[in-house]
């Protein structure tokens, strides 16, 4: 290589090893996965510790295990689905089918946390006070998942205050001991996307006249040649 073939990446002082700062086969987190979490714990614990950095106590395993149930509830009209049940219908292959749902829930989830940015705020302060104007809807958004922490014995500050579904979720993440964006991004994109490709695993390739094509109504409109 010449001279003048150097630039910063030739020439920078860079390490030559890639460093393990989560993963280091068979230990996430300096946990074993394969000998000590495996024998004592559940999944969902292994994936909470991803996330957190911790292995969950009982009452934030027991939280954490219901707001991914909860999360996990979709439509086959929801946009992940539907997007990944359309990529099935153009007989794309299973990689492409889970990859789409799994960018258009990350996307959601992306958007989700951003606008319950004050919601969080809220859940993580020390002072009272209802919940912040926009994320309460009365007594039915959040009812179920309240039905549910209650028959448990579990709480979660605000979902019994008329919480929107939405924002009850992610204080019952809260709760769980997931906080930060990022986590709380990663657990709701990986507790929904098996349901998503489920949806769209179940649709047969090139069926096209199984497809509502015209639902809602349309009519394609051009200029005039």
């Amino acid at each position: 290589m010449s001279g003048s073939d150097v630039g910063p990446v030739e020439a920078g002082p860079w390490p030559e090893a890639l460093d393990a700062r989560v993963l280091d086969p068979p230990r996430v987190h300096g946990y074993d996965l394969e000998e000590d979490v495996c024998a004592s714990y559940r999944f969902t614990d292994a994936v909470y510790l991803a996330v957190t950095g911790e292995l969950p106590g009982e009452t934030e395993s027991r939280l954490f295990d219901l707001a991914c149930h909860f999360a996990a509830v979709m439509s086959a009209g929801d946009a992940a689905p539907h997007t990944a049940s359309l990529a099935r219908l153009c007989a794309a292959g299973d990689n492409a089918v889970v990859a789409s749902a799994a960018v258009v829930l990350a996307d959601e989830a992306r958007a989700i946390v951003d606008a319950h940015g004050p919601l969080l705020a809220w859940l993580g302060g020390d002072g009272g006070g209802p919940a912040p104007e926009g994320f309460t809807e009365g007594a039915g958004g959040a009812a179920v998942i309240a039905a549910a922490l209650a028959r448990r014995g579990l709480e979660a500050r605000g979902v019994d205050e008329g919480l929107t579904r939405e924002a009850a979720l992610l204080a019952t993440l809260f709760a769980s001991g997931v906080r930060t964006p990022e986590g709380l991004v990663a657990v709701l994109t990986w507790a929904r996307l098996p349901f998503a490709a489920a949806e769209a695993f179940a649709v047969r390739p090139k069926a096209f006249a199984k497809y509502p094509m015209r639902v809602p109504p349309f009519a394609y409109e051009g200029e005039p040649r």
